[in-house]
């Protein structure tokens, strides 16, 4: 790229320029930088803006589940924290019917009005309308949420509009981006996106497993919108039965949205629904994302693995990332490496904060180059390589079988083992297990994976299964090894013996009071 006339320096006697101390992007590895006006992709960008989608059906009544939406949604649009980072909420409910409600600033009372019109959904009522600022509609959103509990106490209906729904959020908010939140629990059965029961099948041996497959294409292509115009899309699910997430799941994996399920969902778990949805709600994050890591000679990037849409070659987009989720990028070889020498590797996400400032993300790291192999083991990143090698595996869950891809993580980690004892350990008896320090619990992490619900071979259904991988897919160091290699302590012991206890048997007395330590995810 041209460098500006304004941006040269002399340099001091040391070859460093005179003015690094005043650029903090030349001594800072992470930087924001204020985008101008020509990476606007709207003629004004807003604060963030967050819509409600909430099942109605019998389904969901009948379980719980839509009081437990209710009282989430209440929850966050009273917290102060929520209120700090979206300006603006809307709410919706649906069944058979698209719900809207015109909660305009200074109505007493909210005002319903029905879309039936689900082959071609259309937004019934404007954005001036449809969103409202919380801090000046409480009392008519309290009783909208107390009205909607006794509306829909006695319903019969059982048929779940879901895909028409969601297609009517996400153009509610085309112009502005932001976030939709879902909350589900029946299988979408009429109009866009409709699915058909499907039963449990045994998985073939060499071809992809059909129950991890989606029915049609409709979610993935509308969550590729949705992230082009900068919208997640965020699951909340609390289904009774099956509710073939294999179709569902794109809408949160393609668009950076968060993702919980609730499995055989029962009234006692409604504070969980609650908590879980003011955390990810409330999580540190940025929307209308879209990201590029660039290399330095020698190098080319390979394929990125994470909760995002592809929009190019070299480019992916989402429509929010927050704090707690992460992405894999590979790197190839694309020449030669110079000895001694660095390599430059940098990453640029450009974005905009909830406050509606349009920002770019620069991380830049330099790498030194080597010929000795012993010194890659040496400073290798044990956390960086596991995480990679679970979301690799999300993403060949739909072109192989299960078993294959298990294979695939067992022998890359058994080649890059070996490949470590043949350099150091050359002479050592065959039987002796050796590994470098930095990868000394790899294979520990390795057969934690394969045991976690997305690989197991004993996961009872689908949907678990489906859960699994969605969480490995954008899972943070920090929580991924907490959630497959949860802490263990005996509380009787811990005051006089405060160490964790491995995950085993020997582990485990019936006399002890235990605590497993998990990474709070649902």
């Amino acid at each position: 790229n041209e460098v500006p006339e304004e941006y040269f320096a002399p340099l001091d006697p040391t070859g460093r320029r005179v003015d690094v101390a005043m650029r903090p992007e030349l001594r800072c590895g992470t930087v924001d930088i204020i985008a101008g006006p020509e990476y606007n992709l709207r003629p004004q960008t807003v604060a963030c803006r967050l819509f409600f989608l909430i099942d109605a059906s019998r389904a969901a009544v009948q379980s719980g589940a839509f009081r437990a939406s209710i009282e989430a949604v209440r929850t966050v649009v009273h917290s102060s924290d929520a209120q700090a980072l979206y300006s603006h909420f809307a709410l919706a409910t649906f069944d058979r019917t698209v719900h809207f409600y015109n909660l305009q600033d200074g109505r007493k009372d909210a005002e319903a009005v029905v879309m039936t019109d689900l082959a071609d959904p259309f937004l019934p009522l404007g954005p001036k309308a449809l969103f409202f600022a919380s801090n000046s509609a409480q009392a008519t959103v309290d009783g909208l949420l107390n009205n909607l509990l006794s509306l829909f106490q006695d319903t019969r209906v059982v048929e779940s509009c879901l895909g028409s729904a969601v297609a009517v959020a996400v153009e509610a908010l085309k112009t502005t981006g932001g976030k939709v939140f879902v909350f589900a629990s029946s299988l979408p059965s009429i109009s866009l996106g409709a699915c058909k029961l499907r039963s449990e099948v045994s998985a073939p041996e060499n071809k992809p497993n059909p129950m991890l497959l989606p029915q049609s294409d409709y979610y993935k292509k509308l969550a590729e919108g949705a992230a082009s115009n900068g919208i997640s899309i965020s699951l909340s699910l609390s289904p009774v039965s099956h509710i073939d997430l294999a179709t569902l799941v794109d809408m949160s994996s393609a668009t950076g949205g968060s993702f919980s399920m609730y499995s055989k969902f029962s009234p006692d778990m409604a504070d969980h629904v609650k908590e879980d949805c003011l955390a990810k709600l409330c999580c540190p994050f940025v929307y209308d994302c879209m990201g590029k890591v660039r290399c330095g000679e020698g190098l080319q990037v390979g394929e990125y693995f994470g909760p995002f849409a592809p929009s190019s070659k070299s480019d992916i987009q989402f429509g929010q990332l927050a704090a707690d989720q992460s992405f894999a990028v590979t790197l190839q070889y694309d020449g030669k490496l110079i000895e001694n020498e660095p390599t430059g590797i940098q990453c640029a996400i450009l974005h905009t904060t909830p406050s509606g400032q349009r920002r770019i993300r620069v991380i830049n790291l330099a790498l030194p180059c080597t010929r000795n192999p012993l010194d890659v083991f040496r400073t290798c990143d044990f956390e960086a390589i596991t995480s990679c090698l679970s979301k690799q595996a999300v993403f060949k869950i739909r072109e192989y079988s299960l078993a294959q891809v298990s294979s695939q993580i067992v022998s890359r980690v058994s080649y890059c083992l070996a490949a470590y004892r043949k350099l150091a350990a050359n002479n050592v008896s065959a039987a002796q297990l050796i590994l470098p320090e930095e990868l000394r619990l790899l294979p520990l992490f390795l057969l934690s994976i394969l045991k976690g619900n997305g690989l197991a071979p004993n996961t009872t259904t689908s949907d678990a299964r489906m859960a699994g991988f969605r969480l490995m897919q954008d899972l943070p160091n920090d929580l991924m090894f907490g959630h497959f290699y949860p802490r263990l302590i005996n509380l009787l012991t811990f005051a006089d013996n405060p160490m964790l206890l491995r995950l085993t048997r020997e582990s485990l007395d019936r006399r002890g009071i235990f605590l497993l330590g998990t990474t709070r995810i649902c």
